[in-house]
């Protein structure tokens, strides 16, 4: 069954950020009044100097911009290019696609933003460190850390379990 969601439905509330270069409008997830699982979307617009998020990239999600109004600049690795009206970008998962949006125009930059994930996702921020469990917690990235680190006093555990 396929569902229709109309655009003049479709409400553009204010998102209050703490650093006001990230404020900006954004709808709730209509793939979710359409009743979709694995996919969701939002329709976000941009004022002149807004930036869409942190720069960053997905570990289990392709997310894809569909420009649909204005333009702006895309920053993903190594570059910067304009976008535009017509436009759709896609990003993989991984490195390779990290990206983040900046309306440097006059006019609105209105895009709709589509996420696809089938498992949980972690997104990192190469420019500050950080790893977003989404929906979770939000950590510093430090430095590697072996599987086995701090395991060396198994037995030592398993011992206070069998004497409680």
């Amino acid at each position: 069954m396929s569902k229709t969601i109309h655009s003049s439905t479709i409400d553009l509330p204010f998102d209050q950020a703490p650093i006001p270069e990230y404020n900006g409008y954004s709808s709730e997830d209509i793939s979710k009044l359409a009743g979709q699982k694995e996919v969701s979307s939002h329709v976000c617009m941009l004022k002149k100097g807004q930036y869409s998020c942190p720069y960053h990239f997905h570990h289990n999600a392709e997310e894809i911009f569909v420009i649909l109004e204005g333009k702006g600049q895309l920053r993903t690795p190594g570059k910067i290019q304009v976008v535009e009206k017509g436009d759709s970008i896609f990003f993989e998962k991984g490195k390779e696609g990290a990206h983040q949006l900046r309306n440097d125009q006059n006019e609105d930059l209105v895009y709709l933003d589509i996420k696809v994930q089938t498992s949980f996702d972690v997104c990192e921020y190469p420019d500050t460190g950080k790893v977003n469990l989404i929906g979770k917690e939000i950590f510093e990235k430090g430095k590697p850390i072996d599987y086995f680190a701090g395991e060396e006093s198994l037995k030592e555990i398993w011992d206070t379990w069998e004497r409680a």
